[in-house]
């Protein structure tokens, strides 16, 4: 640090951006490591708790609640990010060995290798590795160029590559998701929370579109369409705000005044070819 204080600002950036940037993989190094910490510490546990190949599921089950709530207490963290610590470490020193050498080699950071573990999950095994192969390469190779792979990128490349080799046709595949729809909600600092609804890509979009139709419009009576700059009429509000307040009025009370000015906007909403892509 006292090197580059005496340095021209902008040889002192660039040795500050190079200690980023070997800082993280340090980081991905150890990540990688504590996984299959959690993993070894995970059979190790089992073999304290005497469970064996004859063991029963109820027996593996209690053991793996044991060892899940230990860990929690161990790093302090609930049991929910302990019990996905242990579920993620069992596939990447398992079936997604791969990604994990791709973390620890730095070319993937974890929420691309989270990305992985989401996209190959409930895949047949030779379509999973392939999935997962797609993103390894496309990571490795950024690296090699000297860039770096955004999650964005990856996430697009594994979908393209998991619908082309999915043997389960979309449409099946489709009404067996739809059946999970639900409404959820997060709550969210300083009084704040995150109201999400999982459902049909095209309803999303449509839902998504109309609200962006709806919040950049003039109040009735006014010619001029409003814009992120605020509204003639005194609203001040910036084009998200209105949609979030305009989502809440239409949950809330179902209707809107004036609605019929976008109605006709929504009858072919865009395609939702961009979902999921980040």
């Amino acid at each position: 640090m006292s090197a580059t204080l005496l340095a021209p600002p902008e040889a002192a950036l660039e040795w500050e951006l190079m200690s980023i940037a070997a800082f993280d993989g340090m980081i991905r190094q150890i990540q990688a490591d504590q996984y299959r910490r959690v993993q070894r510490a995970r059979e190790l546990a089992a073999e304290v708790e005497r469970v064996t190949e004859s063991s029963t599921s109820r027996e593996r089950d209690m053991a793996t609640r044991s060892f899940v709530a230990e860990l929690a207490t161990t790093l302090g963290q609930h049991e929910v990010a302990a019990a996905r610590l242990v579920a993620e470490a069992e596939r990447l020193t398992g079936p997604r060995a791969a990604t994990l050498d791709a973390l620890g080699a730095g070319d993937l950071g974890l929420t691309q290798v989270r990305s992985v573990l989401e996209l190959t999950r409930d895949l047949p095994a030779d379509v999973a590795d392939q999935v997962e192969a797609v993103a390894v390469a496309a990571a490795a190779a950024a690296v090699a160029d000297g860039t770096a792979s955004t999650n964005a990128d990856l996430r697009r490349r594994m979908r393209r590559a998991r619908e082309r080799m999915h043997p389960e046709p979309l449409a099946d595949r489709r009404a067996r998701a739809a059946e999970d729809r639900r409404v959820c909600v997060d709550a969210a600092p300083d009084g704040m929370a995150w109201l999400s609804v999982f459902l049909e890509a095209e309803r999303a979009v449509a839902i998504e579109h109309r609200l962006e139709l709806l919040a950049g419009r003039a109040p009735a009576g006014d010619g001029d369409v409003g814009d992120d700059d605020g509204h003639g009429d005194g609203d001040t509000r910036i084009r998200t705000q209105r949609a979030a307040d305009l989502a809440a009025d239409l949950l809330l009370a179902g209707t809107l005044s004036d609605d019929e000015r976008t109605r006709a906007d929504i009858a072919t909403p865009p395609a939702p070819c961009s979902l999921g892509s980040t």
